[in-house]
């Protein structure tokens, strides 16, 4: 029955337009449930929103508290019963302004791309009462200052995909870029460096890389079948391992040259790359932030 549709649940509500927060209540209470303006996660069971980032949000996240959009409480009270609230979950970066400034043409595209199918509006205008994130290459520039000036939080470009790995919206203070001469800490666009640095080196070292893995292979079938294969290693001319055999891998938001040294590394182990998202076929889609998985892999 719809009386007691909501039996049971205290919502509240967070961002939602006045005309749609008004809807949302009376539909609540007549229903049996119970609606409040102030977030009380002692009592509150669910939280309504249309957009992600606000304090209310980010409490209810905290505190495993379902978050939902308001055609949860439409939809649910046209069908006359209450419907499944993760089907109407926000996406992780719903109703977010994003802008972008001093990053590569393919990196910001990329960011572009992966902020709107993840719920954000892309604009490449900064604005102040609009934009909610600025993601900046460096701590420097006009929109880096203008964003600081109006309080929008600057963070680095690995913001992103730290909110798509955890699938809930990261941290700004986590990522945020500021002068060098304000911190000691290591600035991600260092720790990025330090990154390509190691992914270098681990291409130049891997001829031998490669000799320990045939030789750990060998050793293994020589144990399990109880003899040798009879085969020298070091007279191999062969420069592939079969770890990434059976894999297409899909590259997402890396430079041209980290992009370089990534094809070389999954190449080597036999694995494909496609230039292009074919949801079918790709089998991994590797993002900037998470390249290190395959170095690992050789480890």
């Amino acid at each position: 029955m719809r009386e007691q549709l909501f039996a049971g649940l205290c919502l509240c509500s967070t961002g939602l337009e006045p005309p749609v927060m008004e809807q949302v209540r009376k539909i609540v209470l007549a229903c049996g449930g119970v609606f409040m303006d102030d977030f009380d996660t002692s009592k509150a069971t669910h939280l309504i929103a249309e957009a992600v980032g606000s304090l209310k949000h980010r409490t209810a996240v905290a505190h495993d508290l379902p978050v939902a959009s308001p055609r949860w409480v439409f939809e649910s009270f046209r069908a006359q019963k209450l419907l499944d609230v993760k089907d109407f979950s926000l996406r992780v970066l719903e109703g977010l302004v994003v802008c972008t400034a001093g990053l590569p043409m393919e990196e910001k595209e990329s960011v572009a791309a992966l902020a709107t199918t993840h719920g954000a509006q892309y604009e490449s205008r900064l604005e102040s009462g609009f934009t909610n994130v600025l993601i900046a290459q460096r701590p420097e520039g006009a929109k880096y200052e203008a964003a600081v000036a109006n309080d929008i939080p600057v963070v680095h470009v690995a913001w992103l995909y730290a909110c798509l790995e955890r699938q809930i919206l990261a941290d700004e203070e986590e990522f945020v870029l500021r002068p060098e001469s304000e911190s000691d800490k290591m600035q991600p666009t260092h720790i990025a460096a330090k990154l390509r640095q190691d992914a270098q080196e681990l291409v130049a070292d891997l001829p031998q890389i490669v000799k320990r893995y045939r030789r750990s292979q060998r050793e293994e079938n020589a144990e399990l079948e109880s003899q040798s294969t009879g085969a020298d290693e070091e007279d191999s001319d062969d420069d592939w391992i079969d770890l990434f055999d059976g894999c297409v891998l899909y590259l997402l938001g890396f430079s041209p040259q980290m992009k370089t040294v990534l094809q070389r590394l999954i190449r080597t182990g036999m694995g494909t790359i496609y230039d292009n998202m074919v949801v079918r076929q790709v089998t991994h889609v590797l993002v900037k932030r998470d390249w290190r998985m395959i170095a690992t892999s050789y480890s």
